[in-house]
């Protein structure tokens, strides 16, 4: 078992966007992919990177990884109309030349955060088909 917390939950989400694919040469995908995870969701308020933003090669695609940036975090989300202290682990990579954004997340009720290990191996069951996006 990954998770014997059932109080946590998450989700994967792929982001097509021309905008990705237009600054590609301007903005690389290191710096896309920086920018994202350090943005504040608006289901959230008082986002703050608690550990990271780190580099990681967990999560897979055709050529076997798909690099990214990972960062711990804690945050007030805003559940059903109430408040809710989370903490949490995400994964971001932008793709410019594909056009692509992937983003992984997992959130917990504060104080009861899964270990990093248990989020790596998360990650790592997690392939990206169809797109081989080689180094950031």
């Amino acid at each position: 078992m990954v998770n014997s917390n059932q109080d946590c939950f998450g989700y994967i989400a792929t982001d097509i966007n021309e905008r990705y694919f237009i600054t590609r040469n301007a903005i690389g995908d290191k710096e896309l992919s920086d920018i994202a995870i350090r943005h504040q969701p608006k289901l959230f308020s008082d986002y703050q990177i608690t550990q990271g933003p780190t580099a990681v090669e967990a999560v897979r695609d055709d050529s076997g990884n798909f690099p990214g940036y990972e960062a711990a975090f804690s945050t007030t989300a805003t559940i059903s109309g109430t408040p809710t202290p989370i903490d949490g682990y995400r994964f971001n990579r932008r793709v410019g030349e594909r056009g692509i954004g992937v983003e992984v997340m997992l959130m917990c009720p504060q104080g009861t955060l899964i270990g990093l290990d248990q989020w790596h191996t998360i990650l790592t069951g997690i392939r990206v088909q169809g797109i081989d996006a080689g180094a950031m």
